[in-house]
C-alpha cells in the first residue's frame, strides 16, 4: 500500500493540553502500531509521536532512505568536483573553484526538485509552530484528535533547505580544506635576468632578477601539494630551469638559480632566556643539493635579510630563522656571529 499524493489543502487543528494523538494512521486511518516522531515546528513545546500502520511506516522509511541516498550522491558530486578543480588549478582561481563545487553540489537536488521527483517522506501529519497546532492531510484524522471543529489550511511548506544546504556545505568545506590544509609555499628566485614562471605548464607571472640580498628578491607562490612541474623561461622562450617533484603539504621550498659563487643558507639566531647559550649568535646551514629545487628544513621568518639584532637579555626570546644569499663556504655548515660568515 502506498501513501497517496498530499492534498492541496490540509486540515489544521489544536491538540488539547496533555492530550495524545490517536492510535490511527494519519495517512490511511488504519490501526497504527509504528511510532514516528511528528516533524515540523520548532524545538520548543512538546514532541509527540504519530502511530502509522506498517505499510505507511515502511513507505516513510523507504522515502527517507532514498532522500538520504540522493543527498549523499549530491555531496559526493560536489566533493569530487572540488577535488578535481584543486588538483587541476592548485591554489589559483579559488572563487571559480568554489563556484564550480557549489554548482556541482546543487545541480542534482535542483534538477530533482524542479521536476518534482525528489522522494520526500510522505508524512500525513506535521507540527505547525511552537505550540500544539498540527496539520493533517485527512480531515477525519483531525476530527479524531481535536475537540473543536478543524479548519482548512494551506499545505505545509516543503523542507527543501536541507536538500541544498548539506551538499553545498560539504562541497565548499572540502574545497576550503584542500586549499588550506594541502598548501605549499614555494619561493622562486633567479639571478641572471627577468624570467617567466610556469607551474604545471600554466604561466603564473614574471620573476625579477636579483643579484643581492633584498626582501623584494624573487616571487612567492602558494601551490597545492602533489606532483608539480616548475619551469623558468626567458623572454625568447628558452628554458632556463625546470623540475618536476612531489611537494608535501605544510612544507616550504625554494626554486631557482643563484649568482656565481653564492649559495643559499638558513640562518638561525637565538634570543633572550629561551636560548641563553646561543643568544646573539647565529648558526648557518647551507641548503644541500645542486638545485634548482630545495626543501627548506625549517619555517622561514625573514627572506633574504638577516634576522633582527638581539634585544634585552631578560626577554623570553626564542629562535628566528632567515633565508640568506651568501658566499659559498668550503664546508656545508659554519658558525658565525652577527650574520657574518667565517
Amino acid at each position: 500500500m502506498t501513501v497517496p499524493e498530499p492534498p492541496t489543502a490540509w486540515t489544521g487543528f489544536d491538540l488539547p493540553p496533555g492530550a495524545t494523538l490517536p492510535l490511527a494512521c494519519p495517512a490511511c486511518l488504519a490501526p497504527g502500531r509504528r511510532e514516528v516522531l511528528v516533524p515540523g515546528g520548532s524545538e520548543r513545546g512538546p514532541r509527540l509521536v504519530a502511530h502509522y500502520c506498517e505499510s505507511c511506516g515502511a513507505e516513510l522509511d523507504r522515502a527517507t532512505t532514498r532522500s538520504l541516498a540522493l543527498l549523499f550522491a549530491a555531496s559526493a558530486l560536489g566533493v569530487f568536483v572540488a577535488s578535481a578543480c584543486a588538483f587541476a588549478f592548485g591554489a589559483r582561481h579559488l572563487p571559480w573553484q568554489l563556484a564550480s563545487s557549489a554548482a556541482a553540489a546543487a545541480c542534482l537536488p535542483g534538477a530533482l526538485l524542479l521536476s518534482r521527483k525528489w522522494p520526500d517522506a510522505p508524512h500525513a501529519l506535521e507540527r505547525d509552530g511552537a505550540g500544539q497546532h498540527y496539520l493533517a492531510a485527512r480531515r477525519s484524522y483531525a476530527r479524531l484528535s481535536a475537540v473543536q471543529l478543524a479548519v482548512d489550511q494551506p499545505p505545509p511548506e516543503p523542507r527543501r533547505k536541507l536538500h541544498f544546504t548539506l551538499p553545498l556545505l560539504l562541497a565548499l568545506g572540502w574545497a576550503l580544506v584542500i586549499q588550506y590544509a594541502a598548501r605549499v609555499d614555494v619561493w622562486i628566485v633567479q639571478s641572471e635576468q627577468d624570467l617567466t614562471l610556469l607551474i604545471d605548464d600554466a604561466v603564473v607571472g614574471s620573476v625579477p632578477a636579483s643579484l643581492e640580498e633584498t626582501p623584494e628578491a624573487g616571487r612567492r607562490e602558494v601551490v597545492l601539494g602533489g606532483r608539480r612541474r616548475l619551469t623558468l623561461i626567458d623572454a625568447r622562450g628558452a628554458l632556463r630551469a625546470e623540475t618536476s617533484a612531489s611537494l608535501f603539504p605544510g612544507r616550504s621550498y625554494l626554486f631557482g638559480q643563484t649568482p656565481a659563487g653564492r649559495c643559499f643558507f638558513v640562518e638561525q639566531r637565538g634570543y633572550g632566556r629561551a636560548s641563553k647559550k646561543t643568544s646573539g649568535s647565529s648558526s648557518f646551514t647551507s641548503l644541500e643539493g645542486p638545485g634548482p629545487l630545495w626543501e627548506l628544513p625549517v619555517p622561514i621568518d625573514f627572506w633574504f635579510v638577516p634576522p633582527p639584532p638581539p634585544g634585552p637579555a631578560f626577554t623570553s626570546g626564542g629562535i628566528q630563522t632567515a633565508l640568506r644569499l651568501l658566499p659559498c663556504p668550503r664546508s656545508r655548515r659554519l658558525q658565525a656571529p652577527s650574520g657574518k660568515t667565517r
